[in-house]
């Protein structure tokens, strides 16, 4: 959870997104692509990953150690990378709205 904050927070900076404002979209696409590769893996993997966790037996909602990995490769891969998705298109469209002031200051 902290990871996720910093990762976040560091996202949506607004010093930074003013001095270097394709850091955070740049970042958001890698990230989106690093986990949404693995959240594919994960979704089309025959057996689980985790050996430990399938010995456990568990069957949380009556689901496989299998299948509850691949439900979370989905979560991992499809509303995963919409949220890294649309936090990046958002960073691009207010950089566009602010780019006609910032060429219009340059130009004086």
């Amino acid at each position: 959870m902290l990871t996720a904050l910093l990762f976040w927070s560091s996202m949506l900076d607004e010093t930074r997104m003013r001095h270097h404002p394709m850091t955070a979209v740049v970042g958001l696409f890698f990230t989106a692509l690093v986990s949404g590769a693995l959240g594919a893996l994960m979704a089309f993997s025959a057996s689980p990953w985790y050996a430990g966790y399938a010995r456990l037996g568990m069957t949380p909602f009556g689901l496989t150690p299998v299948e509850d990995q691949q439900l979370a490769g989905l979560l991992m891969w499809i509303p995963g990378g919409v949220i890294h998705a649309a936090a990046a298109l958002a960073i691009i469209a207010r950089l566009l709205r602010g780019a006609p002031k910032r060429m219009a200051s340059h130009a004086e």
